[in-house]
């Protein structure tokens, strides 16, 4: 099984855990934490084709990141933090980086990122195979 689903599982159960145990989650901060989940997506995309991809001489893919993926990770961790505290500072509240709630979704902001990032390098692989398949 892979990684992702079981952190987005562990996530998705804490976020809601903590949501249910704290009903006075804000609107900013459920709008904060959706749009982190959105971003983490986004960004994805570019840290997936930041990657170099290759396949071996038996034929199984591999990929590694480099210097762009670790600046794409960083990225993507910035703008956690920073729509974090800035949403619900535009929403007129009280502005922290991470409160409890970040605490209790930070695992399914990582499952969509890893989760994405692994869709995106997986149709990168599907589409070099094709392209090998048709060059041959």
């Amino acid at each position: 099984m892979r990684i992702y689903f079981i952190l987005a599982a562990i996530g998705l159960y804490e976020t809601v855990d903590y949501a249910i145990k704290h009903p006075s989650i804000s609107f900013a901060q459920a709008f904060a934490m959706l749009l982190g989940l959105f971003v983490a997506g986004v960004i994805a995309l570019p840290r997936a084709r930041s990657m170099r991809l290759w396949q071996n001489d038996s034929g199984q893919w591999l990929r590694r990141g480099n210097a762009r993926t670790f600046l794409w990770w960083m990225v993507a961790l910035t703008a956690h933090l920073a729509i974090a505290a800035g949403v619900p500072a535009i929403f007129g509240e009280k502005s922290v980086v991470t409160s409890p709630f970040d605490s209790a979704s930070i695992l399914l902001y990582i499952a969509v990122s890893i989760g994405l990032q692994a869709y995106f390098l997986g149709c990168r692989t599907r589409s070099e195979s094709s392209r090998s398949l048709t060059t041959v």
